[in-house]
């Protein structure tokens, strides 16, 4: 098992967190906790156990280790906006039950940790037993519910459904962040967790080059997204459209930008200096655009259940504007550019769920 090891002062607490490879929204929403808890606990070790993209923890961590392993599958998806569910069940198949060995070894790494954090994560709530240690599970969905609408077409998917609900119901500590999709009577809800924006809006416009120009930022869950449409984005001269998650840094045109994963930008600075967003519906670009106040355009994934919930809280939350994926892929939002950004900004959140989230781990490494 590949380790990744970065200390930048003693540690003197140690937490695990185990944290879906599915997407990049899980993985943010734990960093916005994990940062919280190292500026209120400096010196915090975090043992960290995902096959995630390391830079997104590199860009925001300090004094952690990760171990590298399959903590769960979710989804596994061709693009941005597809789902492949044979594949997954293949990968399911692979996965589950955990080995004894693995949860051996593993419950063996994180001894002398205060908690486990699982954000969906059914793997630490499991070596979370055998170490003996508590584990918080922190979510807005799981992947049993993910999976049960799933179930008469792949009854595979149900079983697995039913072996995770259980496996979830063990958890020491049950959080729900807003927007939640399926509310439980016995978990503790917090406000919407994310990061928190870090530059001024001035410098992040004053980088990409805008001038008098309005941004509107493209974002497809940090997945490789062909835009189909740039060049009916040239006519927009008072836009300047930036698309995140590209393979290359490329500039296409006077006012289209592509940027790689790793372009130096951080994601919630551009969100907070964009006029407009317009994403796939995931959980931490909502969040980011609420904790911002930006405007909204929220491309809805009727496949996939976490949707409808996301969808309605923009139009609820964000006063935004729902387009499908054939609407967005055709490119007829474009045409409707100048109402869209006529729109009300929404108000901006007040509150923070990594702030409730880092308080009550907090109140576990004093217990």
């Amino acid at each position: 098992m590949r380790e990744i090891r970065v200390w930048k002062s003693s540690p003197m607490k140690r937490i695990a967190v185990f944290i879906t490879p599915h997407g990049f929204g899980h993985t943010t929403r734990a960093i916005a906790v994990l940062e919280t808890l190292q500026h209120h606990c400096p010196g915090l070790a975090i043992e960290i156990f995902t096959n995630v993209a390391e830079h997104l923890l590199r860009d925001s961590l300090e004094n952690y280790t990760i171990h590298q392993v399959v903590p769960d599958i979710g989804i596994i998806q061709h693009d941005a906006l597809n789902n492949d569910l044979p594949a997954t069940i293949e990968a399911l198949d692979r996965l589950l039950p955990f080995s004894a060995e693995l949860i051996r070894t593993l419950a063996e790494k994180v001894q002398g940790c205060s908690c486990i954090l699982c954000d969906i994560a059914p793997l630490g709530i499991v070596v979370a037993e055998a170490a003996g240690i508590p584990s918080v599970l922190v979510e807005n969905f799981t992947w049993d519910w993910i999976y049960q609408p799933y179930a008469a077409a792949y009854p595979e998917l149900g079983r697995y459904a039913e072996t995770l609900a259980a496996i979830y119901g063990r958890a020491t500590i049950h959080i729900q962040a807003e927007p939640i999709c399926n509310p439980s009577a016995t978990a503790h809800a917090c406000p919407t967790i994310s990061r928190k924006a870090r530059s001024l809006t001035t410098r992040v416009l004053q980088q990409l080059g805008i001038v008098n120009q309005k941004l509107i930022f493209i974002s497809l869950g940090g997945l490789d997204f062909t835009m189909p449409h740039w060049q009916q984005l040239d006519a927009l001269s008072d836009c300047f459209f930036v698309l995140a998650g590209q393979p290359e840094y490329l500039k296409v045109s006077h006012n289209c930008l592509a940027l790689p994963h790793q372009s130096g930008f951080y994601h919630p600075d551009l969100i907070q200096a964009a006029d407009l967003v317009i994403f796939k519906s995931g959980y931490s670009t909502v969040a980011e655009c609420l904790q911002a106040g930006t405007r909204a355009v929220c491309i809805a994934r009727p496949s996939f259940a976490e949707s409808a919930v996301l969808t309605n809280f923009v139009k609820e939350r964000l006063g935004g504007i729902i387009l499908d994926e054939d609407a967005f892929l055709c490119g007829s939002w474009i045409s409707r550019m100048t109402d869209i950004l006529a729109l009300p900004t929404p108000t901006p959140a007040t509150e923070n769920g990594a702030d409730w989230v880092a308080e009550l781990l907090l109140s576990l490494f004093s217990s």
